[in-house]
């Protein structure tokens, strides 16, 4: 039910962050419109995926499971560094897609890990 309501949330907040970003980003100039309105495309697509990545660390928390949340949040950090550093010539939106690759890679881990147990 949390899972379903989340994404009912995030999925509102996607839309609207994408239909008022640009009318928002525009209060900061023309050159600040141009270059973060795809990272911040890009970081509301990974709200998605690190929305359930959190409730996974939220439940593993509860069960006082502190290894897994030890390994996600720091998979997390050490996914997005790595990618962030492979993507770097892109500027923000490597950086941004280092966060949204790694989010997806722990996505992927925590959703089949969860089919194994």
């Amino acid at each position: 039910k949390a899972l379903k309501f989340n994404y009912i949330i995030i999925g509102i907040g996607i839309i609207l962050g994408i239909l008022l970003s640009r009318i928002i980003l525009s209060f900061f100039g023309e050159l600040y419109l141009e270059n973060s309105f795809k990272p911040l495309i890009i970081l509301l697509i990974s709200s998605l995926f690190y929305s359930y990545n959190s409730l996974m660390i939220s439940q593993f928390n509860l069960e006082h499971k502190l290894k897994k949340v030890i390994l996600v949040n720091s998979g997390i950090c050490i996914l997005t560094f790595f990618f962030s550093f492979l993507l770097i010539n892109l500027g923000l939106i490597g950086i941004s897609l280092g966060w949204l690759i790694a989010n997806i890679i722990l996505n992927l881990g925590l959703l089949g890990g969860k089919k194994w147990n």
